[in-house]
């Protein structure tokens, strides 16, 4: 910066979204490689993982093995504007997310949200977020 301190390799972090389609193991080993200590998932290689049977564990084995810290992630945007019923699978998502992320030990979930549609009067698309948000 310009006070002349520098960046430290603990204050970076990656996003492990820059490396789909690699699989989990391939990705920390190269993060590792590297000189990354602090991943962000995209929590499709998370999800990924534990799907061909390996557990939450393996993946704490696995950052640990590596060097590496969660320090958080992200697997989809907050829905808004849909129906109800999507909005409570989507908001049941959200928090099974940060469920997982918490017991990786992150503490970051990045959210984006959706919008009204052409066919959706909305006066106050922003309060309508907030309004979810603050729910969620």
């Amino acid at each position: 910066d310009r006070e002349g301190a520098l960046l430290k390799a603990e204050q970076l972090a990656i996003n492990s979204v820059s490396n789909r389609p690699n699989d989990l193991e391939t990705i920390l080993a190269a993060y590792e490689g590297v000189g990354f200590v602090n991943v962000e998932f995209t929590l499709r290689h998370v999800y990924d993982y534990l799907e061909i049977g390996h557990t939450l564990q393996d993946v704490e084995r696995l950052l640990r093995g590596h060097g590496l810290t969660c320090i958080g992630g992200l697997e989809s945007v907050v829905t808004c504007f849909a129906s109800e019923e999507e909005q409570v699978q989507n908001h049941n998502r959200i928090v099974d997310n940060y469920r997982l992320l918490a017991e990786l030990g992150g503490s970051s979930l990045v959210m984006g949200t959706d919008g009204p549609d052409q066919t959706q009067e909305c006066v106050d698309p922003i309060g309508e977020i907030a309004g979810v948000m603050g729910k969620l």
